[in-house]
C-alpha cells in the first residue's frame, strides 16, 4: 500500500538521517548552501492527503502533515505522533489523547475537532486507491473535549491504529480545507508536521523546518528539497556534479 511504501523513505529522512548533525550541502565558493536534496523521477501529483494514491505524493503527506500514530523506519510497532497516547478501552472503542500545544503551520491550534473533521472528510471523499479503505471499520467519532478523540468501531479491528498512521488519516485544518472537495495542488498546503511547504512547482518541492512541531519526528535540518527529473541520465548528471544527496526511485539498472 502507498502509505507504507513511502513511509520508509520519508520517516528515514525526518527520523533516522536527521537525528544527527547535518551540515549544509557544499556549493561553489560564494554561493549560498543548497538545501538537502532528494531526487527522483516520480513527481508529486497530489498535496491533499485525503486523495493521495501514489508514493511520491505521500512524501508530502508524511512530512508536512501529522497523524495520531506513526511508525519508525523498518519497525512494525506504532508510536504516538500528534497523540500523547492511544488505547483500546474496549474491543470497539479506540481512544486518543492529543499532545498539548499542537499548531498548524498557519498558527491555528490543532484540536480534537480538526482530527474528527479530517478523518470524516477522508471517509466522505473516499478517493479510490487511497488509504481510506483502512478506515472501513469506523462507525463514529466523538470528541468529548479539545484533547480527546474517541473512535467507535463497527467491529473489532486490531489494525485500526495502522489506519490512523496512513496518509488518509492526516490531520488538516478544518478552517482551510473544504469538507466535500479535494483541495487542488495549486492551493497552499497547511499541515502540522515537521516540515512546512515553502515553495512548490512542477519540478521542485521545498520544505522548511516547522519550529513549533510537537510530535515524535522533529526535523533536524532547516530545509529539504524534493526535486523531480525526467530520467536516470539527469540523476546521474546531478550525482556527478554534487547536486543531490539522496536518490529515491529513478536510476536505471546500470
Amino acid at each position: 500500500m502507498v502509505a507504507l511504501t513511502a513511509c520508509a523513505f520519508v520517516l528515514s529522512v525526518t527520523g533516522c538521517q536527521l537525528n544527527g548533525s547535518v551540515s549544509p550541502s557544499p556549493t561553489p565558493s560564494g554561493e549560498p548552501p543548497r538545501p538537502f536534496t532528494v531526487m527522483s523521477t516520480d513527481s508529486v501529483r497530489v498535496t491533499d492527503p485525503a486523495a493521495i494514491t501514489d508514493a511520491a505524493s505521500a512524501v508530502v503527506s508524511l512530512n508536512v502533515f501529522q497523524r495520531l500514530m506513526t511508525a519508525d523506519p523498518g519497525q512494525s510497532v506504532l508510536k504516538p505522533d500528534a497523540a500523547r497516547d492511544c488505547i483500546f478501552t474496549s474491543t470497539t472503542i479506540y481512544s486518543c489523547t492529543l499532545n498539548e500545544g499542537l499548531t498548524f503551520h498557519n498558527g491555528h491550534p490543532l484540536t480534537a475537532s480538526d482530527v474528527k473533521f479530517s478523518i470524516q472528510r477522508a471517509t466522505r471523499l473516499n478517493v479510490a486507491g487511497s488509504s481510506t479503505s483502512m478506515l472501513s471499520s469506523l462507525r463514529r467519532i466523538e470528541t468529548p473535549d479539545e484533547q480527546t478523540v474517541r473512535f467507535l468501531l463497527s467491529r473489532p479491528d486490531t489494525q485500526f491504529a495502522w489506519a490512523l498512521a496512513s496518509p488518509a488519516a492526516s490531520i488538516v485544518d478544518e478552517e482551510v480545507y473544504p469538507q466535500d472537495d479535494v483541495r487542488p495542488p495549486t492551493e497552499s498546503v497547511v499541515g502540522s508536521g515537521p516540515f512546512a511547504v515553502a515553495h512548490r512547482d512542477e519540478r521542485s518541492l521545498l520544505l522548511t523546518r516547522h519550529g513549533t512541531y510537537v510530535g515524535r519526528n522533529p526535523a533536524q535540518m532547516q530545509a529539504l528539497e524534493y526535486r523531480t527529473v525526467p530520467d536516470s541520465a539527469s540523476i546521474e548528471d546531478a550525482m556527478a556534479n554534487g547536486k543531490v544527496d539522496v536518490v529515491w526511485r529513478g536510476l536505471n539498472a546500470a
